[in-house]
């Protein structure tokens, strides 16, 4: 089999604020990326509340099965801090990066996030498609 390459760059966004404080991979989750025919390489997501934030988190959950089962990512749980927008202090944000990587498989294989609290959020995520 040859080997695999990074031929298209994906982006895509999103916006969560449905609160979800399971860890189970049940409750309400956004689809933030899916995997090709080939297989999608997924770099990061950054994610910015448009508002005041709660002490929470927001966790990242992958299927490989189409969406039936979603697992939470290891290292996929980004803690969300207290933070009240006054003035000149900026909105709480974070850039998730997966420890090791992900590599979405094919076209079944999904990555979804949520957030515990309900809060609204902007995400921004980043990866490549690849080609054989």
């Amino acid at each position: 089999m040859p080997p695999k390459y990074r031929s298209t760059p994906r982006s895509t966004q999103a916006t969560i604020s449905t609160a979800n404080a399971a860890v189970d991979g049940t409750g309400t989750m956004t689809e933030i990326m899916a995997g090709t025919a080939n297989g999608t390489e997924f770099d990061y997501s950054a994610v910015g509340a448009r508002g005041n934030t709660t002490d929470g988190w927001i966790r990242f959950f992958r299927s490989t099965d189409n969406g039936t089962t979603k697992r939470l990512v290891p290292g996929g749980e980004v803690r969300v801090t207290k933070r009240d927008v006054l003035g000149d202090r900026p909105r709480w944000a974070w850039v998730w990066r997966p420890p090791g990587g992900i590599t979405l498989k094919d076209a079944n294989d999904k990555l979804y996030i949520a957030t515990e609290n309900a809060e609204t959020f902007d995400v921004f995520s980043q990866g490549a498609d690849l080609t054989a």
